[in-house]
C-alpha cells in the first residue's frame, strides 16, 4: 500500500489529519478491512535491511517496501544519504533501480539485481504491461467516481525534479478513482 501526498494538495485539517492518523496506526490487516486494500499476501523480512523491508526476494530481483523519506537513489547533491539503491546494493552486492518513488512517498519498488532483470523489467515498464497503483489521501471531495487525467508531462526547468504539464512533454495518463468520500478529504486510487 502506498500513500502520497500531492504537492500542495492536502490540507491537514482536522478531519484529513485523523485520517491520515487512523490511517497510520492500523496494521496492514485492518487497512486491508477498513481501506480495502492491503499487503498482507506479502511475507515480510524486516532483517533484510535497515530502513526497508524486503519483499519476496529471488536471485535477479528484489521487491521492496520503501518508507516514506528514504530516497529511492542516491541524492545528486549528498551521495552519503541512505537510499533503497545504497542499501540493496549494500546487502546484495548490485542494485538497479527499476523506477523510482519521491522521497516522500512510500510504498513498493522493484530493483533488480542484474543487468538483463534491469532491461526485461524497464521493457515491461516502458510498453505498459505492468501497472502501477498509488492511493492518497486529498483535500476536497471528487465531483465524481472516477476521471481520467491524460496531459503530457515533462520536467520543469525553473524547478528542479520536478514535473509540468507541456505538449512537447512525455505521455502520461492516470485514472483517478473516488475509494472513500470524507467531509473535507477524499481517498483515492491512482492507475498510472
Amino acid at each position: 500500500m502506498t500513500i502520497i501526498t500531492l504537492s500542495g494538495a492536502l490540507v491537514w485539517d482536522d478531519a484529513t489529519r485523523d485520517l491520515f492518523a487512523a490511517w497510520k496506526s492500523t496494521s496492514d490487516a485492518e487497512r486491508a478491512e477498513r481501506f480495502g486494500v492491503g499487503v498482507a499476501d506479502l511475507e515480510v523480512d524486516h532483517a533484510d535491511a535497515p530502513g526497508c523491508d524486503r519483499l519476496r526476494p529471488d536471485d535477479a530481483v528484489v521487491v521492496v517496501n520503501k518508507p516514506h523519506g528514504l530516497l529511492a537513489i542516491p541524492d545528486r547533491f549528498d551521495a552519503t544519504l541512505p537510499s533503497v539503491k545504497s542499501l540493496v546494493r549494500e546487502k546484495f552486492g548490485a542494485a538497479y533501480p527499476v523506477h523510482r518513488l519521491d522521497r516522500d512517498t512510500s510504498g513498493v519498488m522493484i530493483v533488480a539485481l542484474t543487468p538483463e532483470a534491469h532491461k526485461a523489467l524497464n521493457d515491461q515498464f516502458e510498453h505498459h504491461t505492468v501497472g502501477k497503483t498509488y492511493v492518497a489521501i486529498v483535500s476536497g471531495i471528487l465531483d465524481r467516481d472516477e476521471l481520467t487525467v491524460d496531459i503530457p508531462i515533462m520536467p520543469d526547468p525553473r524547478r528542479k525534479g520536478l514535473m509540468k504539464p507541456s505538449a512537447r512533454g512525455k505521455e502520461a495518463r492516470t485514472i483517478v478513482r473516488a475509494i472513500e468520500k470524507f467531509r473535507l478529504a477524499t481517498y483515492i486510487e491512482c492507475d498510472l
